[in-house]
């Protein structure tokens, strides 16, 4: 397992387990962005990489470090887990990514979204009586 060190080790790995030659492609004409490290619950810390082919294309690309195995795993991801990332605004840090004050932005936008939809599910009426009782 080579330490991912800067920018360079972490796009050149995305590279090489890219999805497809457009996104590869994409990565070599440093089309991506390090979104920073993540650490999602009951899951492995990863990075998260977006990339952005010129036909408007986009790959979101989780690399998981894998301490105990010493190995990356690579997983392609239908969106971003915000609430989860780790860095710090203004970090000068590989986990803090290429846009640390966007990131922040985003995990509180996405922590809000996610306390909302807890308070409205406290919110609607159960299927049980109004005693609480249980349905026959």
């Amino acid at each position: 397992m080579t330490p991912l060190r800067t920018r360079s080790d972490l796009t050149a790995l995305a590279a090489q387990h890219a999805p497809s030659k457009a996104c590869a492609r994409a990565i070599s004409e440093d089309r991506a962005q390090v979104l920073g490290g993540f650490t999602p619950a009951g899951g492995l810390p990863c990075f998260v990489i977006t990339v952005k082919s010129k036909h408007g294309r986009e790959w979101i690309i989780a690399i998981e470090i894998n301490e105990e195995a010493r190995r990356y795993q690579v997983q392609y991801l239908d969106f971003v887990p915000w609430a989860c990332w780790d860095g710090r605004i203004g970090g000068k840090r590989l986990i803090d990514g290429d846009v640390p004050n966007e990131a922040a932005f985003q995990r509180m936008q996405a922590k809000r979204r996610f306390n909302v939809q807890l308070t409205v599910r406290d919110r609607e009426p159960s299927s049980h009586g109004s005693r609480g009782e249980e349905p026959l």
